[in-house]
C-alpha cells in the first residue's frame, strides 16, 4: 500500500510540475484571429537628417516610436488600448533604384548598409536585394526603432516602408493588430521619381504615406 502510495503522490507532483510549466509557457505565447485583425493603430516614421542629396557612406537616421497606449481605429468609436507586452512588432524596408534611363525600378536595398541601433533588422541573405524585415523594441513605456542607412552605391533611389503587423499580446488570443505607417518628411523629393517617367507609376496616397526619395553621388 505504501508503494502505491508513493507511486499516486509521484504522478500527482509529475501532473502538478507539468501544468505550470505549460502556463507558464502560455504566458508567452498568443494565437491570432485568422479571419480578422482586430486591431487597427496608426504609427510614424522619420528620417532625421532630412536631405535630397547624400554622398556614399553617409549615414540616414530612420527612426519610429510610438506609445504602448495606442488609439484603435478598427471600429467606428475609436478607442485608447493597452497594446503592451506584443509578441512582436514587425516591417519591412524596401529600396529601389530608379533607373531614369531605362524607366524601372530595380531592387536596391543591398546598395545599402543598414545597422541596428534600437530594435533589429534582419538580413536576408537568400534575396540580398528584397525587402529587410524589421523588429521593434519594447521599453517600459513604447516600441522603439532605429537604424541607419548607409548607401554603398551611386544613383537615385527610393526607400519605402510597410505597414506594421502583430500576432497579438503574449498570453492572450486574439489580440493581432494592423499599424498604419506615415512617413512625416515635408520634403520627400518625389520629384526624382516623377522625372524619371516609369510606366504606371505615380504618386497615390500610399507611395506618399510610405517613401522617401534622395539621390546618392
Amino acid at each position: 500500500m505504501t508503494i502505491i502510495i508513493r507511486i499516486v503522490k509521484l504522478f500527482l507532483l509529475i501532473c502538478t510540475l507539468a501544468f505550470f510549466i505549460q502556463a507558464s509557457c502560455n504566458k508567452n505565447e498568443t494565437k491570432a484571429c485568422y479571419n480578422f485583425t482586430p486591431y487597427s493603430f496608426a504609427v510614424t516614421f522619420q528620417l532625421l537628417n532630412e536631405r535630397e542629396v547624400y554622398n556614399v557612406n553617409d549615414t540616414i537616421t530612420l527612426i519610429s516610436s510610438f506609445p504602448k497606449i495606442l488609439t484603435d481605429y478598427s471600429s467606428l468609436n475609436p478607442t485608447e488600448i493597452n497594446y503592451g507586452n506584443s509578441a512582436g512588432i514587425t516591417g519591412n524596408l524596401g529600396a529601389g533604384f530608379i533607373d531614369s534611363i531605362n524607366h524601372r525600378f530595380i531592387d536596391a536595398v543591398d546598395s545599402f548598409l543598414l545597422i541596428s541601433v534600437i530594435g533589429s533588422v534582419i538580413d536576408d541573405t537568400g534575396s540580398p536585394a528584397s525587402a529587410r524585415s524589421f523588429y521593434y523594441e519594447e521599453s517600459d513605456t513604447s516600441y522603439e526603432l532605429k537604424f541607419f542607412i548607409i548607401p554603398k552605391k551611386r544613383g537615385n533611389y527610393i526607400i519605402g516602408i510597410s505597414d506594421l503587423a502583430s500576432k497579438g499580446l503574449r498570453g492572450m488570443d486574439c489580440t493581432n493588430a494592423g499599424f498604419s505607417v506615415v512617413v512625416t518628411n515635408a520634403n520627400k523629393h518625389f520629384d526624382i521619381l516623377l522625372n524619371a517617367s516609369i510606366p504606371g507609376v505615380s504618386l497615390d496616397q500610399s507611395r506618399i504615406d510610405h517613401s522617401y526619395c534622395f539621390r546618392v553621388q
